[in-house]
């Protein structure tokens, strides 16, 4: 079923994302991870048979480019921040409100593109 299909997953290179990398090359998968850790990256691409993509899925005009060159069967997106966990009297903004800027914003960009 998987096997000639092209994934591109967002936030590959870590955590959840990595776990899904590994199992799709596992399913014969052509996969494409994408992550702005490129030594991340290519500490993976080492253990993984994958293509590596450094960029920022919050970038907009990376999106669109991304998608017309891989042209995947399947999107995966997983990417995410680290959340400052503390009390909110010791947030700012833009500690309270980076999960929105990150993992809203990459998701509402590459779906819409999707």
């Amino acid at each position: 079923m998987f096997d000639g299909q092209t994934a591109l997953v967002v936030g590959g290179s870590r955590g959840f994302g990595r776990g899904i990398v590994e199992a799709l090359v596992a399913k014969q998968m052509t996969v494409y991870a994408l992550a702005r850790n490129a030594a991340a990256l290519n500490t993976l691409a080492e253990q993984v048979a994958i293509h590596t993509i450094a960029a920022d899925a919050t970038d907009e005009s990376v999106v669109s480019t991304i998608l017309a060159q891989v042209q995947p069967n399947l999107l995966v997106l997983c990417a995410g921040s680290a959340l400052q966990m503390a009390p909110l009297h010791e947030q700012t903004w833009e500690s309270f409100s980076q999960a929105w800027e990150v993992d809203t914003k990459s998701t509402f960009l590459w779906t819409k593109e999707a």
